[in-house]
């Protein structure tokens, strides 16, 4: 942490299933809030596929369907015709040839936040809510996250204690309405090198028989990696653009094994 000037962090450690937290830095606790960033996206994402569970929305149904009736804000993009929220979901392209000639995993920050805000549109033209309300209805409060919140554009605050609770739940202990197993199914392969694809809203590492639940992106100081079927993993929450630097000792510290998703882009400081 001194030598890449990151002056606070938060540590959760899972051994079968359960967190040990863990604060470093002045003045840093369970009520501290972070910026969590990339963290965001598994959280839109549960949020989502429980509205496809109650049958308010469709995977594979386009998103401009659903933004017919609504209102258009100036300056706002307008709706792609053949976007879905398995695509937006999975970070895949929407090629030419459509959906079905659909082969390739995208990795543009900047087009997926783009397609993240018109399925977060899609979603607000459904429920009639607002979607940080949304997420406040079908996560935080069932959850208890008494600390956690969306904001207009995606972004989260939330705790070590809240975002542990979430994966203690969501991942390793699901609930039985849970909409983790569509979530966790395989996608796209995003970097067959470092043994990378993408589910619905989580990246996953394939690994010798061995399937880990992973989410980070540089710049930012937020990362997970579990392994739901051992139970065991780490969550890092630091205040600064510099935060990934800790990920080889975090990980390499707390999550058993040898993990080739360490090399994938994303998570490069």
């Amino acid at each position: 942490m001194h030598a890449n000037r990151i002056g606070s962090a938060a540590v959760a450690i899972f051994r079968l299933g359960q967190p040990t937290l863990s604060y470093c830095g002045e003045g840093v606790s369970a009520d501290t809030e972070f910026a969590a960033g990339p963290l965001a996206e598994p959280v839109v994402a549960y949020a989502v596929l429980q509205l496809v569970r109650q049958g308010s929305l469709n995977l594979d149904r386009p998103l401009a369907s659903y933004l017919l009736a609504a209102p258009t804000s100036a300056g706002q993009q307008a709706a792609q015709p053949k976007l879905t929220a398995r695509l937006v979901l999975a970070h895949q392209a929407v090629p030419a040839g459509g959906p079905a000639a659909l082969k390739k995993w995208s990795g543009d920050s900047a087009q997926s936040a783009a397609e993240f805000a018109e399925m977060r549109r899609a979603v607000e033209a459904v429920t009639g809510k607002p979607f940080a309300d949304v997420a406040e209805q079908l996560l935080f409060l069932p959850l208890q996250m008494r600390h956690s919140r969306l904001a207009a554009d995606g972004s989260l605050q939330t705790t070590l204690a809240d975002y542990a609770k979430f994966l203690e739940t969501m991942l390793i202990v699901p609930l039985e309405d849970s909409p983790f197993g569509m979530e966790e199914q395989p996608q796209t392969v995003a970097d067959a090198a470092a043994h990378v694809t993408w589910g619905l809203g989580l990246g996953l590492e394939e690994w010798h028989g061995r399937r880990s639940a992973f989410m980070g992106q540089k710049p930012g100081g937020s990362f997970f990696l579990l392994t739901p079927q051992t139970g065991d993993g780490v969550l890092l929450l630091a205040e600064s653009p510099r935060g990934l630097a800790l990920l080889p000792v975090a990980v390499g510290t707390w999550a058993p094994g040898r993990h080739p998703a360490l090399k994938f882009a994303w998570l490069r400081p």
